[in-house]
């Protein structure tokens, strides 16, 4: 609403919520409303409701917690998995400097994907593309990113998109127990450990829901 970008300092320290945080005057009162409430999307509820059904999901050492409420220390000494692109979840700087494939502005989507070093056959930019054929279902990308967390000990797994539909396509593959059972197969290092790597993903989007999806690009980072 204010036409401005949060970085992750602002978003800690609250100045995003105070009046001079906003350079539109008619919109200030709203734009502080909306900033003081918590919401979320139906996807990234949907994406916590699912990992905190697996198995591996232990009550005693795990909990969702709203952007706004995860302190520095926490982040500095935990595994994360961060939902949204940095605009959404100011938390997503805290990876972004060591990801290749970025969100960025784009006038006519909203958002878009940069990638940083292409290799080849890539794109330098994936932002939605219009399907053949009329039957109204825009490419659309989604990126799973599993990083060191850059400040203290254990990993980030980002797991973002463009729209909400990408989002929801990074969180398909992840739950998707043979598929990505298979990705971590072939990346894994000799002695069986995960090295750091990234997925882009192309999916149609269709009403906004995601349909068939496939992997476009890729990139590990560390053996």
């Amino acid at each position: 609403m204010t036409g401005q970008e949060v970085t992750l300092a602002n978003y800690v320290g609250g100045v995003y919520r105070t009046a001079s945080a906003s350079p539109i005057p008619a919109s200030q009162q709203l734009a502080l409303r909306l900033a003081s409430r918590r919401y979320t999307s139906i996807v990234d509820l949907n994406i916590a409701s699912q990992l905190s059904h697996l198995p591996q999901w232990s009550p005693e050492h795990s909990a969702t917690v709203f952007a706004r409420d995860l302190k520095p220390p926490d982040a500095d000494s935990s595994n994360l998995i961060l939902i949204g692109s940095r605009e959404a979840n100011p938390w997503v700087s805290l990876a972004e400097p060591s990801m290749n494939f970025v969100l960025v502005a784009d006038k006519k989507w909203g958002v878009a994907f940069i990638n940083r070093h292409p290799q080849n056959g890539e794109l330098a930019q994936y932002a939605p593309q219009e399907a053949s054929g009329g039957i109204g279902a825009p490419a659309v990308y989604g990126d799973v990113a599993y990083l060191p967390n850059p400040n203290g000990k254990g990993m980030i797994l980002v797991l973002g998109g463009l729209w909400m539909s990408g989002t929801q396509s990074a969180e398909n593959f992840v739950l998707d127990r043979t598929r990505f059972s298979d990705w971590l197969r072939s990346i894994a290092n000799p002695d069986g450990s995960i090295p750091s790597f990234e997925v882009l993903i192309a999916t149609r989007s269709l009403e906004g829901s995601p349909t068939e999806s496939s992997i476009i690009a890729k990139r590990v980072h560390a053996r």
